[in-house]
């Protein structure tokens, strides 16, 4: 079970650690190295850095999370007529000056220059 939990995790440098702590564990309890309760204070020890290190995995920022939705959703639906500030939305705080204007008249207007 510990196993599959640091797999998950494949490419991440901590959990390619744990990954490494755990094999050689098993090959000292194999051997005859270790006796088994040392064995299983190691094993908990192992789960418990396993389980702070995904805890501290899932707490990455809602916000950059957010930020990488927005980015791909952007990419998914922008094409060739996409205005330019609107390329970009999570990286930068473009300013709306740089943004196309549209000719909509805007509900706030008195009604004398609503539809001028």
């Amino acid at each position: 079970m510990i196993s599959g939990r640091i797999a998950r995790h494949g490419d991440d440098p901590v959990f390619r650690a744990l990954g490494e702590r755990l094999q050689k564990l098993k090959e000292k309890y194999e051997h005859g190295q270790q006796a088994s309760l040392d064995f299983l204070r190691e094993l908990l020890e192992l789960a418990r850095d396993t389980v702070a290190a995904e805890k501290a995995v899932e707490e990455a920022p809602r916000e950059e999370k957010g930020k990488a939705a927005l980015t791909e959703l952007s990419e998914s639906v922008k094409d060739a007529e996409t205005p330019s500030c609107s390329n970009e939305p999570t990286n930068t705080s473009a300013s709306t000056t740089d943004c196309p204007s549209f000719d909509v008249p805007s509900l706030w207007c008195p009604p004398a220059t609503r539809f001028a």
